[in-house]
């Protein structure tokens, strides 16, 4: 079934560093933005979600690889209306100057004289269009080339190892070429296109400045804001969140808790399937304030910054519950 025009139509361009689109027609149609990279023109990847109000996105800060590049964005209409993808606009980054915060690039865009196809998908694996896979019980980071095509055709080998030789836990995330996993000691990074598959020896990770002593369950990426989340999770005692920042190289504590849903408000339901419910948990104060348990799952809603945690109270014991919530963007 089709979804309904939207009555919008986007265009756009480039100027410095910025990507800029301009929205013609009623703007209250479209959910959010969508701003995609390509290098052939075909395979897209997805690089950043942007909110309605917002028309512009800085290249400079996703660390892309030198190259020539197509970017589209679509602009993505509310439920049952359709979608509209702006032609492609090239930009080849060079690398700049010299920049002790992280890479700094100089583009220069001429306008794509294709019209984009809004049939194109997106992977959010990488520019390599492959997927990347952490393991629990050993260190090695694996890649999987064209996951979305005849499995025939995929090959698997192992491009990078843990620092600490161990496995890794929770989610991991993209900005740019960097993937950022979390490793137990450390939550750190790898540069996709300087990790061959199974080269001898394989790359090693690239730890970011963390506490001593951390256990890291998860991370979550922010390619927008330039932020990478660590949930710092002992299991004996409350987690922390940790946010490193791609601007300052710094790392800050970012969270420690939150609030408890009021007791006979909807959040304050513990649903169990769509059908089940179980007794709220004894351990916590309606209203009140709760430090995080077991954090594991983070993730980041590009549309807005918001960073989603969720919990396992029994740490890792798997007692088959949990919890989840959701912090607004702090900038």
């Amino acid at each position: 079934m089709r979804g309904i025009d939207i009555s919008s139509n986007i265009t756009a361009g480039a100027h410095g560093s910025q990507i800029r689109w301009n929205v013609e027609g009623d703007e209250s149609t479209l959910d959010h933005f969508t701003v995609f990279v390509s290098q052939d023109g075909e395979n897209l990847m997805l690089l950043a979600n942007v909110a309605i109000g917002q028309h512009s996105l800085d290249l400079g800060r996703f660390g892309l690889d030198p190259a020539d590049y197509t970017v589209f964005v679509k602009a993505v209409g509310k439920p049952s209306l359709t979608n509209k993808m702006s032609r492609g606009t090239r930009a080849t980054i060079a690398p700049g100057q010299s920049n002790p915060n992280g890479p700094e690039f100089a583009l220069s865009v001429t306008p794509d004289t294709a019209e984009a196809s809004s049939q194109i998908t997106a992977s959010i694996s990488g520019l390599d269009k492959s997927l990347y896979v952490t393991d629990l019980t050993e260190a090695n980071i694996r890649q999987i080339t064209n996951p979305n095509g005849d499995p025939r055709t995929q090959t698997v080998g192992i491009v990078a190892v843990t620092g600490d030789g161990r496995g890794a836990n929770g989610t991991i995330g993209f900005i740019g070429n960097n993937l950022y996993i979390s490793e137990n000691r450390a939550a750190s990074f790898i540069n996709i296109t300087a990790c061959p598959p199974n080269a001898a020896p394989p790359c090693t990770t690239t730890p970011l400045p963390m506490p001593s002593g951390v256990f890291i369950a998860g991370v979550a990426t922010d390619p927008v804001n330039g932020f990478v989340y660590a949930a710092d999770s002992p299991g004996g005692a409350n987690a922390n969140i940790w946010r490193y920042s791609l601007a300052s190289n710094t790392t800050a504590l970012y969270l420690q808790g939150g609030v408890v849903p009021a007791a006979g408000s909807p959040n304050a339901i513990v649903w169990c399937s769509l059908t089940c419910t179980r007794p709220f948990d004894t351990n916590l104060t309606s209203g009140g304030t709760a430090g995080f348990s077991f954090a594991f799952g983070l993730y980041v809603d590009t549309t807005n910054g918001s960073l989603y945690i969720t919990e396992d109270p029994t740490a890792g014991n798997r007692g088959g519950c949990g919890r989840a919530g959701v912090a607004p963007l702090v900038p």
